[in-house]
């Protein structure tokens, strides 16, 4: 996120249909499935939005190739801008793999 924003919303919905809720204060979350589509909201003065879709094999992929290394928790973090495309990225233990969106676009400007 850009200077000055802070996160409203985050939440997430995995290839079993399941939602997956992750609450605003809670930078570090735990989930028990691979997610399909992560929502995410954010801003100070200005909301912006992103609806992130990953491609099925591209993240079942890096799942299975950071599960071999050991069982600490794989985290998936996303740099978030106002004016630019989100990027993503998965990652255990130093091992970094970048995961494009699906459908990418720019994230949406909420009217106030």
């Amino acid at each position: 996120m850009e200077d000055g924003d802070v996160l409203k919303d985050v939440y997430a919905n995995s290839y079993s249909d399941e939602a997956i809720d992750i609450p605003e204060d809670n930078e570090v979350s735990r989930m028990r499935n691979i997610p399909r589509t992560i929502y995410i909201d954010w801003g100070k003065k200005k909301k912006y939005g992103i609806q992130y879709s990953f491609n099925p094999n591209e993240i079942l992929n890096a799942f299975r190739k950071l599960n071999e290394v050991d069982t600490e928790p794989i985290e998936i973090k996303f740099k978030l801008f106002q004016n630019k495309y989100p990027q993503c990225e998965i990652s255990k233990r130093g091992i970094i793999i970048p995961l494009k969106e699906l459908y990418p676009h720019l994230p949406t400007k909420y009217v106030d």
